[in-house]
């Protein structure tokens, strides 16, 4: 098995662990449901579980990937680096801790912006029509479709008073 298929099925292992947790102890342990709600999708633990279960849809999909590459690639092959994986996956770690960090003064629109801006630097993307596309209108259809049809509250940080 190459270093790049032994760093996926690590992170694979990793990031279904990290949803399980997150689905099966610290959300059900951390979000209060408040009583009976009918509409299941109100209740507060709803997208919490809906971004967990994505997660490890998409460890489960890294580990298909690293096992197909594996089954298909020719025994004659050199080992290949592992790409920095480790590296990337701390850093991908520190960024969301600045997206935490970041929401309360930028609020969510701008602060999602950079994240996703670096993310896909992160994970390599080079194509800027792309980026400034996924960067821009991402965050924005999100907030229109939160503030006027969800009608949730959206942190805006210093940018409150422009955009109300």
């Amino acid at each position: 098995m190459r270093a790049a298929e032994r760093s996926d099925l690590i992170l694979s292992s990793v990031t279904i662990a990290f949803a399980c947790l997150a689905l099966f102890v610290v959300i059900p342990a951390g979000v209060e449901n408040p009583g009976q709600i009918n509409v299941m999708a109100l209740g507060p633990s709803f997208w919490p579980s809906v971004i967990a279960v994505f997660i490890c849809s998409m460890g489960i999909l890294v580990a298909l990937q690293a096992y197909r590459s594996h089954r298909n690639r020719k025994s004659s092959e050199a080992d290949e680096p592992a790409n920095f994986a480790p590296t990337r996956w701390i850093g991908a770690l520190v960024l969301l801790a600045g997206y935490y960090l970041l929401l309360d003064i930028l609020g969510m629109v701008v602060t999602s912006a950079l994240a996703l801006l670096t993310f896909m630097l992160l994970g390599g993307e080079r194509r800027p029509v792309l980026i400034v596309a996924i960067t821009v209108i991402l965050p924005v259809a999100l907030f229109l479709f939160f503030r006027y049809v969800a009608n949730v509250s959206i942190p805006m940080g210093i940018f409150g008073d422009w955009i109300s």
